[in-house]
């Protein structure tokens, strides 16, 4: 994407089997607490 839309956008993802469902939605949780932990490390550090 060249251009950046207006508001939120959330990707549609298809899947053949429901294991397929269940790796993903791990995968996508451990990302993204990573990221929580990331973000608030740096907010902690800079708060002091």
């Amino acid at each position: 994407m060249k251009i950046e839309p207006f508001g939120p956008l959330v990707p549609m993802l298809s899947f053949k089997t429901f294991d397929e469902v269940l790796r993903e939605q791990i995968i996508m949780s451990l990302v993204l607490r990573v990221i929580f932990v990331q973000i608030n490390g740096k907010s902690t550090r800079a708060s002091k």
